[in-house]
């Protein structure tokens, strides 16, 4: 499917209306919500560190093809309160919440990079509750030696250092803060060249704001890497839902091999190669080809 560039133009804050609301226990849920209200509702899980924002980039497609786009913040993202000991059941019972909040009876999830984990527990547990399931680079369990040389070596050290020594974490998540910039610097290095074409520097300048606002905390960025080190305790073949994922040939983040393989997991599954794109293009382009699917299909 070609990429169209003119989707994300003209994407401004403006677009997006931002909630929080009050969970049972007290903490605050942040959410942002673009596209069309009326239309049909997506949950949007967003990467580490990710935030509401991510999702402002698909809000025109999403107005467009009649979906109400719900991008949700984690506990320490945003504007949502961390919580200690945080597990993926917790993040289930606070989207039970939101969607019970908002009077959703069903709803489809994108789940991108590390909003995936949390994206496949909502779709074992509220299963009833849940359509389809879009992955996009997303995350996958490192229970083999294969899969854990796949990652990037800068995640895998901070997946240590959140079990073992989460107090050395909170400095670096506090320099990213700070330094946005910096981050993007070191991500546009590992464009490829099909990351270039996509990414126009309208798109790249959303990205510092992104960071700083996720990293307000640096609660959000711990919590994930203890559980994505940890494993997931989900049984993927009582997922009886559809999952689709789509992945980056060139995505040195996420290994396609590895991917692949793990979506062989699953029993409704189709995984989508997206030729050329690495990790930061998937993350474009995978969650524009996942709004078209889930708005056409029934």
């Amino acid at each position: 499917m070609p990429y169209d560039k003119n989707t994300f133009y003209n994407i401004g804050r403006e677009n997006m209306s931002e909630h929080t609301i009050q969970l049972n226990d007290g903490r605050n849920l942040g959410y942002g919500t673009y596209g069309d209200t009326s239309g049909k509702p997506v949950l949007y899980f967003h990467g580490t560190p990710g935030c509401r924002f991510d999702a402002e980039l698909f809000h025109t497609l999403a107005m467009n093809n009649h979906i109400h786009l719900i991008s949700v913040e984690r506990p320490g993202y945003g504007l949502s309160d961390e919580k200690c000991s945080y597990t993926y059941m917790d993040w289930v019972k606070d989207v039970r919440e939101l969607m019970k909040e908002l009077k959703m009876e069903k709803v489809d999830i994108i789940g991108v990079s590390g909003g995936a984990p949390y994206a496949l527990s909502c779709a074992e547990q509220l299963c009833s509750k849940i359509g389809r399931v879009a992955i996009v680079c997303g995350l996958v369990p490192f229970d083999s030696e294969e899969a854990r040389k796949s990652i990037a070596k800068e995640d895998q050290m901070l997946m240590d250092a959140a079990q073992n020594t989460p107090e050395q974490v909170a400095p670096v998540i506090e320099n990213i803060h700070n330094n946005p910039h910096r981050m993007v610097e070191e991500a546009t290095s590992s464009f490829t060249d099909f990351d270039k074409k996509i990414i126009t520097n309208e798109v790249l300048e959303k990205f510092p704001r992104i960071i700083k606002e996720a990293t307000r905390s640096s609660e959000g960025m711990i919590s994930d890497y203890k559980l994505f080190g940890q494993p997931w305790n989900i049984n993927f073949k009582d997922i009886n839902v559809p999952v689709y994922f789509w992945n980056g040939d060139l995505d040195q983040s996420i290994s396609v091999k590895v991917a692949s393989s793990f979506a062989d997991r699953f029993r409704k599954v189709k995984f989508n190669l997206i030729e050329g794109a690495g990790h930061f293009g998937t993350a474009v382009v995978g969650p524009e080809r996942a709004i078209l699917l889930l708005a056409n299909e029934k």
